[in-house]
């Protein structure tokens, strides 16, 4: 079951409902209502319209039961089509909706949301420019920490984008990875990203060596009501990180693949 050719959330959570009753004749909905932590009678009620759902739930749900990024976005874009409350949220989510279902129909939309939804497409590409590299599945997976399927899946998609290519027993960069998408679903791509990669960057406080890494923090306060003073810090940040990717781009030769994030962000409570 494609979750991106239902036309409505009720009808794909009815559609993962069916889908385990085919698999168990005993599943009930009651055991369904459980697995997503809602009383039985209120997902009787939204599979039939009665009752809606809220975002966050929305995505708790999508999280339950396994879903990509994108069909994560396309089920809570439906969501909120229904049921956002403001009628501009509304009208924005059905237009996310839509190019969703369009990026299904499209294989190669499909590959140029993943590329950038999932960082390892980078790590791979990055990966590949380094000494020692071997173009074995099993090699990358364990290099980079994810798992053989995905490393497969990402080779094939960075090949089919034309941003790697085979050459004898290895893969290289073709230097041609320019790669857009629709209009506002890079959005929850880059997010999806940016996440994945704190999450990474969190881990190696406990996980690695104080020499193979450097975390730092800056705390101040800014005068925000003067729009270019925070400007003026975004710009500084961008122009630290095309000089540091000129400096590794110029490295004769590469031995370990690195990442650098930075995040800049409000630290008061809304």
């Amino acid at each position: 079951m494609n979750i991106l050719s239902q036309e409505t959330y009720q009808a794909i959570l009815t559609a993962k409902y069916n889908d385990r009753l085919e698999r168990n004749a005993q599943y009930s909905l009651r055991s369904f209502a459980q697995k997503l932590k809602m009383p039985p009678s209120a997902l009787s009620e939204v599979l039939s319209g009665k009752r809606g759902i809220s975002r966050n739930r929305a995505e708790n749900i999508a999280k339950t039961l396994g879903m990509t990024p994108l069909e994560t976005v396309y089920f809570v874009s439906l969501v909120e089509s229904c049921h956002a409350r403001s009628k501009g949220v509304r009208e924005i989510s059905r237009s996310r909706a839509l190019k969703c279902r369009q990026i299904f129909e499209n294989p190669l939309n499909q590959d140029h949301f993943q590329f950038i939804a999932n960082w390892w497409h980078f790590a791979i590409l990055d990966l590949s420019r380094t000494k020692g590299f071997k173009a074995c599945p099993i090699w990358i997976s364990k290099k980079i920490g994810i798992s053989v399927t995905e490393t497969k899946e990402a080779v094939r998609r960075l090949i089919r984008l034309n941003i790697l290519k085979k050459s004898a027993k290895s893969l290289v960069p073709t230097g041609d990875w320019l790669v857009t998408t629709p209009h506002d679903i890079p959005s929850e791509a880059i997010r999806k990203s940016h996440r994945d990669l704190i999450r990474k960057a969190f881990a190696s406080v406990d996980q690695q060596e104080v020499q193979q890494r450097n975390l730092t923090s800056l705390i101040f306060a800014i005068d925000t009501t003067n729009e270019k003073k925070l400007q003026e810090a975004k710009d500084l940040i961008m122009e630290f990180n095309r000089k540091l990717n000129k400096i590794s781009s110029n490295s004769s030769e590469k031995t370990q693949l690195y990442c650098f994030t930075t995040q800049l962000f409000l630290l008061e409570e809304n």
